[in-house]
Formats: structure tokens, sequence, C-alpha cells
């Protein structure tokens, strides 16, 4: 049947979604990019995550990943830029906040994704978002990009990281279940809080969910 098309939906066309950083040369990136026009992409996905663009806090560097953006721009490819904050925070943070990472019923610490009621996390994403869409408004790419991935945290996922993202030479999670990530310091205290404010009394609580808890500690 006949629908419309946005022109973001128009300038993107056929987009493929490709790994920069993998990429040795410009040499190479370049033969990419041009083998990809040739076979009819209008568009390229990537993404600039928080951990390579600020690998110390404080101090910023520019991704590789703009510089393949950039000979996109030149081979008159247009862009879908992913911005990784929730799937990339840095080692510096996790140190800076122990305890911040997603934790599992079976007490495994996450490798990669924090805790979303950890410390100030939503002003460390924002910051770091803010850092990269600056570093594309100087590289004058914006002009470039048709659309803005938000991230949901590692494999797409926007409540719990998969398993198989999670997973550092065997150790971590190596039977690949599938489980819930809720069970860190800040994710109990935050559920401790909101039962509060939502119940009000222990007693109203334990006689909406069954239970008999002594408070709600």
């Amino acid at each position: 049947p006949k629908c419309e098309v946005d022109e973001t939906v128009r300038n993107l066309g056929l987009c493929i979604t490709e790994w920069p950083e993998y990429m040795k040369s410009i040499r190479s990136m370049r033969q990419r990019l041009e083998l990809y026009r040739e076979t009819g992409f209008r568009s390229v996905r990537a993404g600039i995550e928080w951990r390579v663009i600020e690998p110390t806090e404080g101090t910023y560097i520019t991704s590789s990943v703009q510089t393949y953006l950039l000979l996109a721009k030149q081979a008159g490819l247009r862009i879908k830029l992913g911005v990784g904050t929730i799937m990339g925070p840095p080692q510096w943070y996790f140190s800076k906040c122990p305890g911040s990472s997603m934790m599992n019923h079976d007490g495994v610490e996450a490798v990669a994704t924090a805790s979303y009621f950890a410390p100030d996390i939503m002003e460390y994403y924002e910051n770091a978002a803010r850092v990269i869409l600056q570093q594309m408004k100087d590289a004058d790419l914006l002009d470039t990009i048709d659309a803005v991935m938000l991230d949901c945290g590692p494999a797409g996922e926007p409540l719990y990281p998969a398993a198989w993202t999670q997973q550092v030479d065997g150790l971590d999670n190596p039977t690949f279940n599938e489980m819930f990530w809720g069970y860190d310091k800040y994710s109990q205290e935050n559920f401790r809080q909101t039962m509060k404010e939502k119940y009000g009394t222990i007693a109203a609580a334990n006689a909406a969910w069954g239970k008999s808890y002594s408070s709600f500690d």
C-alpha cells in the first residue's frame, strides 16, 4: 500500500551499520565507503561512546569514528549517529563510584553497565552526550546527521544488559542465561524509598504484596 515517507527516511535510504574503531587505516575506510556507495547504500550508522571520548575524567579526546564520519560525508553518504552513554561508561566512573555497576540476583556485577540509580549518573550521561554532539558540531558534521539513536544500553536492551554483553573471558555469566540486573545497592535503596512513598506503611505494603516484612529495610 502507498505510504508517506518523511524526508529523514528518504535521506537515509538503505543504511549500513559500521564499527570504524576496528578499521586499521583511512585507506580501508575510504575503500569500504566507496563500495557501500556503489552497492546502493545512502547512509552509514556508527556510534561514539562515552568511555572513548573521556578516557580519564575531564579529559576529552576525539574518537576515530569521527574521522570515519568525515570520510562518509566526503563520499556523499548520510549519517545515523549513535550516542553511547548508558552502554559506554568508562572504568574511571566505576572506580570513582564503587558498587555502581548493575548487579544480578547472584551478586555478579555487570562489566559495562552502571546502575540507573548510581550517584549522579544521569548528569554524567548528559554531559557525555553534550560533548559528543559538540564534537560533531565542531567537525561540521551536524548537517550530514539525519538521525540520532537513543542509547538504550548494551544490545539495545532498555531494562537490563543482555547476558552476552556482560561476559569477560568466560567468567561473567558463562552460561549466557538472561537474568534480572536490579540488585545493586543503589537500586535496592531506590526500591525501598519508592515502596515507602507508594504505600506509606510496611503493613500496607505487606497487604498489597502478600508478605510479612517487619520493616522496609
